[in-house]
């Protein structure tokens, strides 16, 4: 319950970002793509899909998705996507708790976009 309402969240703050920050939305507009989280059981899964820089979602599997990040489970998803740093998921794929499947190209524009998104909300260091 937690992961989902996680993704549900993530979403939000993604549409937000998108309204709020300019420099966030034209960086979704630079690529189409779609992209599923999910858990290696797919018992809880939600898409993104981002077309003309306009973000959607919806709860399930997107069948014919660009890319998915698949969670161990939904324990380990919650855990590192709370932390929200780029970091995190290094760490987590790097322990087998996160596997990516699908288009590298479009995985490694959602991660820029990610560490974008996260750099909106900075405090300039003093």
């Amino acid at each position: 319950m937690r992961f989902s309402l996680l993704l549900y969240g993530f979403y939000l703050l993604l549409r937000f970002t998108s309204w709020k920050h300019d420099t966030f939305k034209n960086r979704l507009g630079e690529q189409d793509f779609s992209m599923t989280i999910r858990t290696a059981d797919g018992k809880r899964a939600r898409h993104y899909v981002t077309r003309g820089g306009v973000l959607s979602s919806a709860r399930g599997i997107l069948s014919g998705s660009d890319f998915s990040l698949v969670w161990k489970d939904a324990a380990s998803g919650y855990r590192y996507m709370s932390a929200m740093k780029p970091k995190a998921l290094m760490r987590a794929i790097g322990d087998g708790s996160l596997s990516l499947e699908g288009d590298a190209e479009k995985v490694t524009h959602f991660l820029a976009a990610f560490k974008l998104m996260l750099e909106c909300y900075r405090r300039p260091s003093k």
